[in-house]
């Protein structure tokens, strides 16, 4: 089913169309949600020291030196247009006196990523052991002890974390995990894993496709080819235009733009050549300008004498005026446009133009 945009006149030269409305509808937009399960895992101490052998997540301190730990991700190519992210990793061991610890979680560089699962961070050990635990906070929970071993945590990512996933997207993405504690000592921490075993730590995100965004603007002009001064007075003709303009970053789906428009009270749609010699020679032009649509009047054009606004190109805008000149039986043009209009920059558009006389 098609969406039904609505968009208000912006512009307007006579005060004949001022509320006049334009109804442009495009297919709707798909989202998607997908769960990704952490591709690596692991610790590192103040000194740097990591085996990539050993999935061991220990976070806190043990025996004078410090642990962080980190979780890495490989994300689809699609991970784009981020609607939300959720982080859950289960806790699957708790060491210290019965006090509260807190996991502050936090982005992973870029740079850092690919040498986390590498022997000693690859000589880096000791900068990811500082990347993993400062910069962007991703979030925390705290008051945790050992009633919380088997639980799974679910942080609910910022608007950075989103940024920094669509940044990543077809490549890998980390999680850094940071412990603090409100008794320390020599010996306390969290593990979210112990050496190799299966544990949850996954990764949930929510996309919508990339979105076309169209803007319409309709303009009026007085039909003037003589250059006479002439004003918007009963009897007078003016040309309206239609401009439709993709500001958005992905295409209209192929086939799917109708622009359904109402003949404005106290006017009579002109069918015949709009302008009476050019440049366009049909009742209703078209004038692209890098859209990528198709136009045939024969086809992508049509007409309804009803009342309500029509919904179905084929079965409610199959009128055909049976006159050449003023047709005042027309209440809505149709016009649909074949083929998928493009995006890009300059943002892709296209205009048409129909006459009519002021009553």
């Amino acid at each position: 089913m098609d969406f039904l945009y609505r968009h208000h006149t912006k512009r307007a030269y006579l005060s004949l169309i001022v509320g006049l409305v334009l109804y442009v509808l495009f297919a709707p937009i798909v989202c998607a949600q997908t769960v990704i399960n952490a591709n690596d895992r692991g610790w590192y101490n103040n000194a740097g020291s990591h085996n990539p052998a050993n999935n061991n997540t220990y976070t806190g301190r043990y025996r004078g030196s410090f642990y962080r730990s980190y979780f890495r991700f490989t994300l689809p190519a699609e991970a784009a247009c981020m609607t939300s992210a959720t982080l859950e990793i289960e806790v699957e061991n708790y060491y210290g006196n019965g006090t509260g610890h807190t996991i502050n979680l936090f982005d992973v560089s870029s740079t850092t990523v690919p040498d986390l699962d590498t022997n000693n961070g690859s000589g880096n050990g000791v900068a990811i052991y500082n990347d993993i635990g400062t910069g962007t906070s991703y979030g925390s929970q705290g008051g945790l002890t050992a009633a919380n071993v088997g639980d799974i945590l679910s942080f609910t990512l910022p608007a950075s974390a989103l940024t920094d996933i669509e940044a990543a997207a077809g490549n890998d993405f980390a999680v850094g995990g940071l412990l603090t504690t409100t008794n320390p000592g020599n010996f306390w921490g969290l593990r979210f894993s112990g050496g190799n075993e299966a544990r949850v730590h996954r990764l949930t995100i929510n996309t919508c496709a990339i979105e076309p965004d169209l803007t319409a603007t309709k303009t009026v002009e007085i039909y003037d080819p003589g250059n006479l001064g002439k004003y918007g007075l009963p009897g007078e003709d003016v040309i309206y235009s239609i401009n439709v303009v993709n500001e958005g970053n992905a295409p209209v789906i192929g086939d799917s733009i109708l622009l359904i428009d109402r003949i404005p009270a106290n006017t009579i749609f002109y069918h015949d050549d709009v302008a009476n010699g050019g440049p366009g020679t049909d009742p209703v032009v078209f004038i692209d300008n890098g859209s990528g649509l198709n136009f045939d009047y024969a086809t992508d054009v049509g007409y309804s004498i009803g009342t309500s606004v029509p919904t179905d190109f084929a079965t409610e805008c199959s009128y055909t005026p049976t006159v050449s000149g003023y047709a005042p039986e027309v209440t809505f043009i149709c016009i649909k446009p074949t083929g998928t209009m493009a995006n890009g920059s300059p943002f892709p558009e296209f205009t048409v133009q129909f006459r009519v006389q002021i009553q």
